[in-house]
């Protein structure tokens, strides 16, 4: 009985041996778009696919080994294709390194390394998967969700698995922005705007990946912006990128003068994505592909009386409100705008009071964010 153990044991000490002679690795492992085309992966010619990631194979022992490797791809946990497997062409050296990319995985067709895959990947499979991916695919692009590929090289023979690992690709796409305060589109007439600091909102997918750049321009009093001149005239007094969909800061507006102001989004695509984990040399691409706003328009004013009312009214309601978290903001120096977001609409002036009145009486919870 010992010695069947023993050799049990000896068995199963060979087999752990053999299947750590090959191993993978995928770099970068994860990765962010806003949009990704479906000829991205195109496995007829694999020779235009854009390269996404870079897949190392590493034979860990001391003898040439022939082994097959088995792709996997899922949407949204959906398999996708019919797990096609290639046959290397040649035995990989011993202690030696294959270095690959999605082009030599992803294909219909033979490669430097390996035998054509069988089955075959399938577009059609893919848009017989799931209804919504059918109808995006169609349209060319794939629609939000996480795209995964699972790499396993496989033992030639016995198709016991050496080692496996996943590259995965985060798509959240965006299609517009639009302003909501402060100011009305370039052509309409430009409300007066006396607060300080003045608060901008804006509607749009916030994936907290992109960043949105808030940029503003001054026209003096006797030249306000026009659709003809908005993009090209004015002076810019601000440009940054920001994370969130408000921004609320003190700006050196002018007594009169004329505000317009947008806000530009940095896509990511298959070209230009986003490595949430880069390696210490590698820098963030350039992103070129921006997505637009209209512009709004203001006209600020310094009249602070109404302005000054305002602010009086809105701390005297916020301190009878007896929140600890409030007050404590207000020990910090932190003070109120004079504008109130609520459900997706911005309050100012007499209905910014009294929309806080409605609070007075009630238990309110307080969540402190940075903008």
């Amino acid at each position: 009985m010992k010695r069947i153990m023993v050799l049990l044991i000896l068995i199963c000490a060979l087999c752990g041996s053999a299947w750590a002679q090959i191993t993978l690795n995928v770099s970068p492992a994860e990765i962010f778009v806003n949009s990704l085309s479906t000829s991205s992966f195109d496995p007829i010619r694999p020779d235009t696919q854009p390269v996404l990631t870079n897949i190392t194979v590493t034979n860990n022992s001391n003898q040439d080994l022939r082994f097959k490797v088995k792709v996997e791809i899922y949407w949204n946990g959906n398999k996708i294709v019919n797990d096609p497997v290639m046959n290397s062409k040649n035995p990989i050296p011993a202690n030696s390194i294959w270095f690959l990319t999605n082009r030599d995985l992803v294909t219909n067709t033979e490669s430097q390394y390996f035998n054509s895959p069988v089955p075959d990947v399938s577009l059609q499979d893919a848009l017989n998967s799931h209804p919504v991916l059918r109808t995006a695919l169609q349209s060319g692009f794939f629609p939000d969700g996480d795209l995964i590929f699972t790499f396993t090289a496989l033992h030639e023979f016995s198709n016991e698995v050496y080692d496996a690992k996943t590259f995965k690709i985060r798509v959240q796409n965006i299609h517009s922005v639009f302003l909501t305060y402060p100011g009305r589109p370039v052509g309409q007439n430009p409300p007066e705007i006396n607060i300080s600091p003045v608060t901008f909102m804006w509607n749009s997918v916030n994936t907290s990946v992109n960043k949105f750049r808030l940029v503003i321009k001054e026209f003096v009093p006797a030249n306000p912006p026009t659709a003809n001149s908005v993009e090209t005239g004015g002076r810019r007094v601000f440009s940054e990128d920001v994370n969130d969909n408000v921004y609320s800061g003190f700006l050196p507006f002018k007594d009169n003068h004329y505000y317009a102001w947008q806000i530009n989004i940095g896509l990511y695509d298959e070209n230009e994505y986003y490595n949430p984990n880069p390696e210490p040399d590698e820098q963030e691409a350039q992103i070129s592909d921006r997505l637009k706003s209209g512009w709004n328009v203001f006209k600020y004013t310094s009249d602070k009386d109404e302005a000054g009312s305002t602010y009086q009214q809105l701390m005297a309601i916020l301190n009878m409100l007896k929140n600890e978290e409030i007050r404590n903001q207000f020990a910090k120096g932190f003070e109120v705008t004079g504008a109130i977001i609520y459900d997706g609409q911005v309050y100012t002036g007499k209905d910014a009071v009294d929309l806080a009145k409605t609070l007075i009486g009630k238990e309110i919870e307080v969540e402190i964010k940075d903008n």
